[in-house]
């Protein structure tokens, strides 16, 4: 199963997969903040892809002046989502 996201540091980096959605135990470790804990597969893809969603437009709320560029990363993030 892929990792549906992943940040990273140097002190780290921290992801969420399988361990994460399909969990069984209460507690979630990974870098979704419990968005996609237990949730299975397709309901953690929702999720991500409307987390994604939501973080580019904030980006182009806050750097109106880099619309044009974010949405071309958008483009290419979410071809066949």
């Amino acid at each position: 199963m892929p990792t549906l996201m992943t940040f990273g540091n140097s002190e780290g980096e921290r992801r969420c997969d399988e361990k994460c959605y399909n969990a069984n135990h209460p507690v979630c470790v990974c870098c979704c903040g419990g968005m996609n804990h237990g949730k299975g597969f397709s309901k953690a893809m929702a999720n991500t892809v409307e987390y994604g969603k939501d973080l580019l437009e904030n980006l182009k709320q806050e750097h109106p002046e880099q619309t044009g560029r974010i949405c071309e990363i958008q483009q290419q993030i979410f071809i066949g989502v």
